[in-house]
């Protein structure tokens, strides 16, 4: 079921559902997984050759551009939180609230700097 019923009104959750609609028939959810990780880390990979040939090459970005690779790259992330039946709304409160613990005044480099908790090395 969809939770939308047009763009204008898009949720996180009928986001989530568009993204399902539109998925490839993996053969199995971990060809789906792989193939969607790929993906993502692909359109990472498009969307940092942009911001290169503007900061390095001299070429000339359009917002547009950087907007459609971050769309693809949210579209990958969704797909593939899908095929671990995560859903979308929980990662992102999840991470807000990670970062809200850490950071708990905004980011600071002292806090990042002297973190406890989430690294391996400490």
């Amino acid at each position: 079921m969809r939770n939308t019923t047009k763009f204008g009104e898009l949720t996180i959750a009928g986001y989530q559902d568009e993204v399902i609609a539109t998925s490839k028939n993996y053969n199995s959810p971990n060809d789906a997984l792989i193939g969607n990780t790929l993906g993502m880390a692909g359109e990472v990979g498009e969307f940092v050759e942009k911001l290169k040939h503007k900061l390095y090459h001299g070429h000339s970005i359009k917002l547009k551009m950087l907007a459609e690779e971050l769309g693809d790259i949210m579209w990958y992330l969704t797909a593939a939180a899908s095929e671990l039946d995560i859903k979308l709304e929980d990662i992102m409160k999840g991470n807000l609230l990670k970062l809200r613990k850490r950071y708990p005044e905004g980011f600071s480099k002292e806090r990042s700097l002297n973190r406890t908790e989430g690294t391996p090395d400490k």
